[in-house]
């Protein structure tokens, strides 16, 4: 029979009260908290931490809640830097790790002079460069080209503490359809 888990989805607010929501959903019983990625909020005068820094502080001070994003994307992070972040934190946090990626939305790209083309298309060649990086090693490197990633020879100098489940996150219906793909 499937286990049930509960997760918490963290609003945005004051960092320190973000993070003592975090420690209160381990006290709680919860089995994951969730953040997410954004530079704004929709409340203009929200304030709006970035989400790995947050979730160290969280993890840091607790002992068995999963941690992730809800969701970050692949047009404002590289998928090296988002599987070297992953890695690293999940290393740190004993497997606590997992990610949370989506195609992003428009309030935090295109204000910040980020495009937002070809979204769906470039969550699936990030899912699968990440995917690469956290397998490949120095005798197995990882190569891959694609429209819009390229990895020639490449590998992580640090390897996630266990295989970190990756959720997608999927609204329409071609990132549904993205998702039974991968």
């Amino acid at each position: 029979m499937t286990e049930i888990k509960f997760g918490s989805y963290l609003l945005f607010g004051p960092t320190e009260q973000i993070v003592q929501q975090g420690l209160l959903a381990e006290r709680y019983g919860f089995d994951s908290v969730w953040f997410p990625d954004h530079h704004i909020s929709s409340i203009p005068t929200t304030e709006c931490p970035e989400i790995w820094t947050v979730l160290t502080a969280i993890g840091m001070r607790t002992k068995h809640i999963l941690l992730a994003p809800a969701v970050t994307d692949p047009l404002r992070r590289h998928p090296s830097t988002t599987a070297q972040t992953v890695a690293t934190l999940d290393r740190l946090l004993g497997g606590r790790v997992a990610l949370g990626i989506g195609a992003g939305e428009r309030m935090n790209l295109i204000p910040f002079g980020i495009p937002w083309t070809s979204p769906i298309e470039r969550l699936r060649e990030a899912v699968k460069c990440i995917k690469m990086l956290w397998s490949a090693t120095t005798e197995e490197p990882a190569n891959y080209k694609g429209k819009f990633f390229h990895l020639k020879d490449a590998y992580l100098g640090i390897k996630p503490g266990q295989d970190p489940p990756i959720y997608i996150g999927a609204l329409g219906p071609r990132t549904r359809e993205l998702v039974g793909e991968l």
